[in-house]
């Protein structure tokens, strides 16, 4: 399957279940800026009879996407929720989804860049129970956690205890997954097959397991 260079995220509130968030990746076109990123928000009306979406509205980045993730908060001032979107030079960048609607200037739309991993962020997942808890992981082989109301400092772990590379040759994590009926356990995995389980309770990797190479 080619990858056609874009990332989408649905909104998760029932109220706005119709709206899509779609930004471009490295080497995307189709109306995508080959310098730069976007972020671009749709809306599907399935009543319609076009197979077209309206947007809804969109932002600039000078970075191109890597992944999104979209999460609802129970707050006024984000009444369709926050879009996060890990960047190609490793960073994380936090969007309030009605200011891109609404053609808000960037420094409204734009509510913090922060910066962590050595690596492009290849995934991205909000927990279920805690919407300003976000999980990260790259293709330095971390995982971060950050809690979004205090964001500059983030729990790091790093998959089978192995340091970092900033070449990111260690390994990657591309998806990540919280489980749904226990607020602190996670699972990740990456390109090399491995799938390890999270306790964040307790801070540590409970169980690892992969893919080995069969012989012929």
């Amino acid at each position: 399957v080619q990858d056609l260079g874009v990332t989408m995220a649905w909104c998760p509130s029932k109220e706005h279940k119709s709206l899509i968030a779609a930004a471009s990746k490295e080497g995307a076109g189709g109306g995508f800026d080959d310098v730069g990123g976007c972020l671009e928000i749709y809306e599907l009306d399935l009543s319609s009879e076009t197979e077209s979406m309206v947007k809804r509205g969109s932002a600039k980045t000078s970075l191109k996407f890597e992944c999104l993730a979209w999460a609802q908060l129970n707050s006024q001032s984000h009444p369709t929720g926050i879009i996060a979107g890990g960047m190609e030079d490793g960073s994380l960048n936090i969007w309030n989804a009605a200011a891109v609607m609404n053609g808000a200037p960037e420094s409204e739309c734009l509510l913090t860049r922060v910066e962590k991993h050595h690596s492009h962020v290849r995934g991205l997942a909000f927990n279920p129970f805690q919407a300003n808890l976000l999980a990260s992981g790259a293709g330095d082989n971390e995982l971060c956690i950050w809690d979004l109301t205090a964001p500059a400092q983030p729990s790091v772990y790093t998959v089978g205890g192995a340091k970092p590379s900033t070449s990111g040759s260690s390994g990657d994590i591309s998806h990540l997954a919280w489980n749904r009926k226990v607020s602190h356990i996670l699972a990740t995995a990456g390109s090399s097959g491995t799938v390890s389980v999270w306790d964040l309770k307790s801070q540590r990797q409970v169980i690892s397991f992969g893919q080995t190479a069969s012989s012929a």
